[in-house]
């Protein structure tokens, strides 16, 4: 596998970082976003990220990237994470209440996500053995 661009790392430190911190990859907005760049430029890097087998992604899925690279080489995004993350909360609720509440929803995430690879891995052992 090719050595990633200092480009290349911006974006695949930004998804990993998402990914980890939410429990689910960004839309290509939220990359956007954070890169301060154009949807149809983060959608050409995509491209050439999965290409060169860095990131993978299902079609027609979204929210759907999966890095293929080793966290390791990763550089730590060290900005602010921001997420078009919402749900119902009664208008009353205390802060203490809202972030118990974030939690627990992105450690769902995280535990769908981890559940998602594993069926994924027994489906691909049983199409090649």
């Amino acid at each position: 596998m090719p050595e990633p661009t200092k480009t290349q790392l911006r974006y695949l430190s930004f998804i990993h970082a998402y990914t980890e911190g939410f429990g689910q990859a960004p839309s290509m907005q939220e990359i956007a976003d954070a890169l301060k760049v154009s949807s149809p430029s983060v959608n050409g890097m995509l491209k050439s990220l999965e290409k060169k087998g860095m990131v993978e992604r299902e079609a027609g899925t979204a929210r759907s990237i999966e890095i293929l690279v080793d966290p390791a080489s990763i550089p730590v995004w060290k900005k602010r994470l921001k997420s078009n993350f919402q749900f119902w909360a009664p208008a009353n609720a205390s802060q203490e209440w809202l972030d118990q509440r974030m939690e627990a929803i992105i450690e769902h995430r995280k535990t769908e996500r981890r559940r998602a690879k594993r069926q994924k891995g027994r489906q691909d052992a049983n199409q090649t053995g």
